[in-house]
């Protein structure tokens, strides 16, 4: 997984969580919730440990918990503007360098 600050990390953490929180409540495996994804169910398991999925995918796997995408990114976490800056800087210099993101 990539490196991020702690805010962003703990955001990714519970966007995890609540996939995981959400799928068992469905009576969804891995497995089914990768199908239904169109994932494999590695994949799965990683952004529920805390890997950062596409919007494209935390749609998918929206529709295929019937939920809100709102619903997959609550969270009581607070990130400050500085954090959230500090996130886009790393990104915008990874694609500069060429370093393949690691996050998906």
């Amino acid at each position: 997984m990539a490196e991020f600050p702690d805010p962003i990390m703990q955001c990714l953490e519970a966007v995890g969580r609540n996939i995981a929180i959400f799928r068992q409540r469905k009576g969804m495996t891995l497995q089914e919730l990768a199908e239904d994804v169109g994932a494999d169910k590695s994949a799965i398991s990683k952004y529920e440990a805390g890997a950062n999925p596409t919007l494209v995918t935390l749609l998918r796997i929206a529709t295929a918990l019937d939920i809100t995408i709102v619903d997959l990114v609550r969270t009581d976490i607070v990130l400050s503007d500085n954090e959230i800056d500090e996130y886009a800087q790393t990104k915008k210099m990874r694609r500069k360098s060429g370093s393949p993101d690691k996050e998906d």
